[in-house]
């Protein structure tokens, strides 16, 4: 069985093309949530992914499309510093692009799934951890909080997005992964304008042959070019910042 992981797509269809392409056949493609936040084509992106027919669960910022935060208005009612806003800004143009019928879609996606991997055990799929799509799983996590986040969960392979960095860890007899971001991958955990964006998409493939599981992290090129121009079809507020993001 092959299955295809991605994760955090913020409506860039330019990358998520990039690595369907490198992707190939597989058996099972899973989304791991944030599809359409944050990037030129929040559409698209929700297209490709109803259109996939896989399976896919609900990430915090599908979340915000269907109900915006107040705080992603006004950042720093909460905190944030001023370079959190520029990609705040654009989330918010986000929800006002979607149809209805693509926010039906995010809406009605479950928090979890379950898949089943035959003698390997189950894979659980989630955004943040099954507690909360906030959650954030870091290799630095400590292992008391692991064990909040996965009370009562008896999956093998626990697979989540949300931090956009590729992370393969043991926990106790489990494996955690996490394939990284296709829309906006980090160097390390952080937001966008304060952590450093690789030019890659990134994703991760599973090989499960009998009772063995291999884990491949990949990375896809991104046509720049292409991407330019997607932006600048999309008349997205902050287009400069966030395509210098990857410079």
């Amino acid at each position: 069985m092959r299955i295809a992981l991605i994760s955090d797509i913020h409506g860039n269809t330019v990358a998520l093309d990039a690595v369907l392409a490198d992707i190939g056949d597989s058996d099972l493609m899973v989304c791991l949530g944030d599809i359409a936040s944050g990037g030129p084509d929040p559409n698209g992106a929700v297209e490709r992914i109803a259109e996939l027919g896989g399976v896919a669960v609900r990430g915090n910022t599908d979340m915000g499309m269907v109900d915006v935060p107040e705080w992603w208005r006004d950042p720093s009612s909460v905190g944030l510093p001023e370079d959190a806003v520029p990609g705040l800004d654009i989330s918010v143009w986000s929800a006002e692009q979607l149809t209805a019928e693509h926010l039906q879609y995010l809406a009605e996606l479950p928090p979890t799934a379950t898949i089943g991997l035959g003698t390997v055990g189950e894979l659980l799929a989630f955004h943040g951890s099954p507690r909360s799509a906030d959650d954030l799983l870091t290799a630095a996590t400590p292992n008391r909080e692991l064990d909040e986040m996965f009370e009562g969960v008896t999956a093998s392979v626990l697979v989540g997005g949300h931090t956009h960095v590729p992370l393969v860890r043991r926990y106790g007899t489990k494996t955690i992964l996490n394939p990284g971001s296709v829309g906006l991958p980090f160097a390390e955990y952080g937001y966008a304008g304060a952590a450093a964006v690789p030019q890659h998409a990134a994703y991760a493939v599973l090989l499960i042959d009998g009772g063995t599981m291999g884990i491949e992290l990949r990375q896809a090129h991104v046509d720049h070019e292409r991407l330019r121009k997607s932006v600048a079809r999309s008349h997205m507020p902050h287009a400069d910042w966030w395509l210098g993001l990857r410079s």
